[in-house]
């Protein structure tokens, strides 16, 4: 229907300008002021240390949990807007199934990342605890879903595609203009008996997290 009445208009406004010039024209002068995107950040320079690792401290038959280390990420944004993070591993074909429940009691690999490689024997795994969540209206919760699906209550950062994480209580996501939440990364490594020890070994985890806005 649209389609055929603007033929029409243009059809009529055609045969009619024949008998009369028009008196006025409208110059209509438009666009978009776009506000500035949200950002997101990590405290410090984003790095997570695990330290100096004594192979004296490793077990040779299983893997060993290490002391849980901590960092804050933060959103901000122009004014209140609803909002998701990701993860993304890059060591996720390095990930030591043996370790995730180590690393933390109840986790399962998909809830984890792996901590890269050395001479092709991989390192460990590590899991995202999420802690302390605040938004603009004070205390939160963080929630969870997968493909677009229903939210649901999250206490790690859970990567893969699809996987969204959120501020928000009651299945919902919360509106706010800034948002925080401290990371805990429970981190295990390898039985030295995995491990080529007659080198030192690089710890290599990571993740990339993306902001998006829904």
């Amino acid at each position: 229907m649209n389609k055929k009445m603007l033929t029409l208009a243009v059809a009529l406004l055609a045969a009619s300008s024949s008998a009369s010039a028009a008196e006025s024209a409208t110059l209509e002068v438009t666009g978009t002021i776009t506000p500035p995107p949200c950002t997101i950040g990590l405290d410090g320079t984003g790095m997570v240390n695990l330290g100096e690792i004594k192979t004296e401290s490793l077990s040779t038959t299983v893997p060993t949990k290490l002391t849980t280390q901590s960092i804050d990420l933060s959103v901000s944004c122009p004014g209140k807007s609803q909002f998701a993070i990701s993860a993304v591993d890059a060591r996720s074909a390095n990930l030591v199934d043996a370790a995730v429940g180590v690393a933390k009691t109840g986790a399962t690999s998909d809830q984890a990342f792996g901590l890269g490689s050395e001479d092709g024997q991989d390192v460990g795994a590590y899991v995202i605890s999420l802690a302390s969540p605040i938004t603009d209206n004070g205390s939160s919760s963080m929630i969870t879903r997968t493909s677009g699906g229903s939210w649901s209550a999250a206490t790690v950062l859970q990567p893969g595609d699809g996987q969204q994480t959120a501020w928000g209580n009651n299945q919902a996501v919360t509106a706010t203009k800034d948002a925080k939440v401290t990371l805990n990364v429970d981190a295990a490594i390898a039985s030295l008996s995995e491990l080529d020890l007659s080198n030192s070994i690089d710890i290599q985890g990571q993740a990339t997290i993306e902001l998006t806005v829904l």
